[in-house]
């Protein structure tokens, strides 16, 4: 019984490690540690369901910015995306509490899905074009949608630091107003 627990938690660690690739770190050096925790506070929706499989539309409020979800740890962020933004894959921040300095970006885990089955597809694509010489019309469509996912990809990264850097300049903003 020992043992199966152990192979469960082994493929889990698996599971957890590859679809929790965070690609990219940017550092924030232009603000306090305190001064990016109040802001992304302030501008949060916080919630105990894991952000790759929550919706992450929201119309009613204009003062949130994020959906969050917080452990021991971590503060891990997605941003709230309009109707026509919801094709773009989504990003998930991950920030360390102890060091608020910097944050990691990843796909959720949909979006990982998506873009394996998509490079897949092109190099399946690209193998039978290696092997019969012949262009097939699939190929060509298999490029389109990966430029395109890439380039949403970049858009929503985009806008995502985008929206980190608004909330950070208008919270120094309005605590630097509200000192005598």
């Amino acid at each position: 019984m020992k043992n199966v627990i152990y192979k469960k938690n082994i493929i889990l660690q698996l599971c957890k490690s590859f679809y929790m690739f965070y690609f990219q770190n940017i550092f924030i050096n232009e603000y306090s540690e305190d001064e990016v925790s109040k802001a992304i506070y302030k501008t949060m929706d916080k919630n105990d369901f894991s952000l790759d499989f929550q919706t992450s539309f929201l119309t009613s409020r204009e003062e949130i910015k994020f959906f969050g979800k917080e452990d021991k740890t971590t503060l891990q962020l997605t941003r709230v995306r309009s109707l026509l933004s919801r094709y773009f894959p989504k990003i998930i921040i991950r920030f360390e509490k102890k060091n608020l300095s910097y944050y990691q970006i990843r796909f959720s885990i949909a979006s990982t899905v998506i873009m394996i089955f998509l490079l897949t597809c092109l190099l399946y694509s690209l193998m039978n074009y290696i092997v019969t010489q012949q262009i097939n019309p699939n190929f060509i469509l298999f490029i389109f949608f990966n430029l395109l996912y890439f380039v949403l990809s970049y858009l929503e990264i985009y806008k995502t630091k985008g929206a980190i850097q608004s909330i950070l300049k208008s919270s120094v903003k309005t605590m630097t107003n509200l000192q005598p």
